[in-house]
C-alpha cells in the first residue's frame, strides 16, 4: 500500500477504520496521520466486541508514536481523557466521564468508545480508533447510549487534534 496516496482522508464506507490506519502504520505513515468514515460496517471494541456504527456518527483512527513500551500501557487512558477534552467544546458543563480504560459517558450513557491496538509490524506505533455517537444513539445495546446532537464534521477536528497533542 503506498502511503502517500492514503494519509489523511475521510472515506465513505468501511469495515473498521483501525484496520486501514493499521496498515498504514505498518507502511511507515507518521504519527498523527488518520482515517475517518462516515459509515463502519465492522467496527469492533476491546476484546473484539462488536461497535454499533450507527448513522451520523464519528469513525476515527489515529496513527500514535508511543515512543517507549512503557508509553503504550495508558494510552488508552489518556486517548480518552483528549478525546472527553475535545468532546467537552460541544458539551459545555456537561457532566462527561471516563469509564476507565476507554469509555466516555454523558452523565449516566455511553457517548464514546476509545479502542487502541498495537502489533510488532507497526514499530513503536498504536493506532486510537475512536467511535462518538454524534447524531444517534444505538438501541439495544447492553449500556444506556447518548449522542451529542451535532455533525460528526464538527466533531472531527477536535477530537483530531486532541488525540495528535497527546503528551506521554
Amino acid at each position: 500500500m503506498d502511503k502517500t496516496l492514503f494519509a489523511n482522508m475521510i472515506v465513505d464506507s468501511c469495515e473498521s477504520t483501525n484496520d486501514i490506519a493499521r496498515e498504514l502504520a505498518r507502511c511507515g505513515c507518521p504519527h498523527g496521520t488518520w482515517i475517518a468514515a462516515r459509515t463502519q460496517t465492522v467496527g469492533r471494541g476491546r476484546y473484539g466486541r462488536r461497535w454499533v456504527s450507527g448513522p451520523g456518527n464519528l469513525f476515527l483512527s489515529v496513527i500514535v508514536d508511543c515512543g517507549a513500551e512503557p508509553a503504550r500501557e495508558g494510552l488508552p487512558l489518556l486517548a480518552a481523557r483528549a478525546v472527553a477534552g475535545a468532546i467537552s467544546v460541544f458539551v459545555p458543563g456537561a457532566a462527561l466521564k471516563i469509564k476507565p480504560p476507554n469509555d466516555i459517558y454523558l452523565d449516566d450513557a455511553k457517548l464514546a468508545g476509545i479502542l487502541c491496538e498495537t502489533a510488532p509490524s507497526m514499530g513503536t506505533c498504536a493506532v486510537v480508533g475512536v467511535g462518538v455517537n454524534c447524531m444517534t444513539a444505538p438501541d439495544g445495546l447492553d449500556v444506556k447510549t447518548a449522542c451529542l446532537g451535532v455533525m460528526p464534521e464538527m466533531v472531527l477536528g477536535s477530537v483530531k487534534f486532541g488525540i495528535i497533542c497527546m503528551r506521554y
